[in-house]
């Protein structure tokens, strides 16, 4: 069935629009080869690196972000997963993976949470646990509609911890880093819960 579904409307590349052949989600041409490892965000003032990205958001990057995250395009995240997790340094020890997580009532909306999808893909090429580690308490609006000061406002009590994260090292994953609100808020209900240390892997920011 899907072999004849994808001859009636063959699938193209959220990235250039080209046609895909079977089985591919995006292709091999807006498959990213590397990633970016950088010290330079607004999520901390430090000299450490604490974040790896694949590159803006703008053009064929925002576009796969946005088939990952409203389109149902769930390979996306095991496109983006080899460039991703080869920017980890091992340094980081990592003990798990956390996803940002959805309100219930988005996820159920949505039917899934792309970040949970990407922190899976990039676990199983690390050998890493992906474990729900925060849950959201708080139904929010959607942060992309809103300004700087609104978002930092709208993340406010937002989220909780879902387990405990006493001394683990943890890799927080989302599909965009923007002003950073949403990550920020994460991080601080981690480091508050006794987390060892926190580091960040985005799509793009």
């Amino acid at each position: 069935m899907q072999t004849f579904l994808r001859t009636l409307f063959p699938q193209t590349c959220p990235g250039c629009h080209r046609p895909l052949k079977d089985h591919q989600a995006v292709c091999p041409e807006c498959t990213p080869k590397t990633a970016h490892l950088t010290s330079e965000s607004v999520l901390r003032d430090t000299s450490e690196p604490h974040l790896v990205y694949l590159g803006p958001a703008e053009g064929k990057l925002r576009r796969m972000v946005h088939a990952l995250k409203y389109h149902h395009n769930h390979k996306i995240a095991q496109s983006v997963a080899p460039a991703l997790s080869r920017s980890i340094p091992q340094s980081w020890k990592l003990d798990v993976i956390c996803p940002v997580p959805l309100h219930p009532r988005r996820e159920r909306e949505r039917g899934y949470n792309q970040s949970r999808l990407l922190g899976e893909a990039i676990g199983a090429r690390l050998g890493v646990s992906t474990r729900d580690l925060l849950k959201r308490v708080v139904y929010t609006h959607q942060q992309a509609r809103l300004r700087q000061q609104e978002r930092n406002h709208n993340m406010n009590g937002v989220f909780a911890l879902n387990a405990s994260v006493q001394n683990l090292n943890v890799l927080l994953v989302d599909d965009v880093l923007s002003t950073g609100a949403t990550l920020n808020a994460s991080a601080q209900i981690l480091q508050q819960g006794g987390a060892n240390a926190v580091y960040f892997l985005v799509i793009a920011r």
